[in-house]
């Protein structure tokens, strides 16, 4: 019987060894998305977080103009109307009452919600019971034109609390950087509502849509199961796949999400492509 060294045995093992790994390396497989696209996603998170922060400093910059106590209403309406011409994406500046009551709204072609008892509406006993600003969800205003509505908690010099500013919305303007987006046919970038609530597509390039969550299960099961998942973790990634009718047969894909934090509620940014594996 031919005796084998220990020193083959060795360079036998090694061999093994090496072969499990180089075949292992197939099983880590890395994020199919392109720089560019990865800048997409990225740039996306980073511009929403701004516009929100810009549209927080805008909100106390008119909350300052209600510190004197005992401010008449013309006064009260022209700060308001000051408010509205700050940003162009603001559509009307109105000031509910400690009590709920809407008392003031400019400009006046927005003037018919004035007198409105808001004291038992979410948006109301959100910012009134935490003391904190609260954007609403989309709104489905004139012209299929989508608003929100930004609210913060007022308090004048003595620190008595005034009421709640609320801010009347444009998304379309106050998202309007989306539209700097690169043109990315490769993949599909979906930012919506943690119920669902569709905002933007780029493959359509629109804003708004269907509920995600009234998607065709047909042959998509598993990205169904996934937007249902991502509406409930903050961040995330994963593969699935896509049964194609047209070929018969099934595709990979590669899916990933991330939160942009908003007062009282998060926006989901969600990105996949087909992922083809190297054999």
């Amino acid at each position: 019987m031919k005796i084998v060294s220990k020193l083959q045995t060795g360079l036998l093992l090694v061999i093994i060894l090496s072969s499990i790994v180089t075949n292992g390396c197939k099983k880590k497989e890395e994020i199919p998305f392109s720089m560019q696209e990865r800048q997409a996603f990225s740039t996306l998170k980073v511009n929403s977080k701004r516009r929100m922060d810009d549209l927080a400093l805008t909100a106390e910059k008119v909350t300052r103009f209600f510190l004197p106590p005992g401010i008449s209403e013309e006064k009260m309406r022209s700060y308001l109307l000051a408010g509205v011409e700050a940003r162009d994406y603001i559509l009307s500046c109105g000031l509910i009452s400690p009590d709920g009551t809407m008392l003031y709204v400019e400009p006046k072609e927005f003037r018919q919600p004035e007198g409105l008892n808001l004291s038992k509406s979410e948006k109301y006993l959100y910012v009134k019971d935490n003391n904190k600003p609260y954007i609403t969800s989309l709104i489905q205003g004139p012209n299929g034109i989508l608003l929100q509505e930004y609210l913060v908690p007022v308090y004048n010099a003595g620190n008595q609390y005034v009421g709640v500013l609320t801010l009347l919305i444009d998304t379309a303007k106050l998202l309007d950087f989306i539209s700097w987006l690169p043109d990315l046919n490769t993949i599909n970038l979906l930012l919506f509502e943690t119920d669902g609530t569709l905002i933007f597509n780029n493959r359509t390039g629109k804003l708004g849509g269907n509920n995600l969550n009234t998607l065709n299960a047909d042959g998509a099961e598993q990205l169904v199961e996934l937007i249902k998942k991502a509406q409930t973790e903050e961040s995330g990634n994963a593969f699935y796949y896509l049964f194609d009718q047209l070929y018969d047969m099934e595709f990979r894909y590669y899916a990933q999400w991330l939160t942009i934090p908003l007062p009282g509620r998060e926006w989901r940014i969600f990105m996949n492509t087909e992922y083809e594996i190297e054999e």
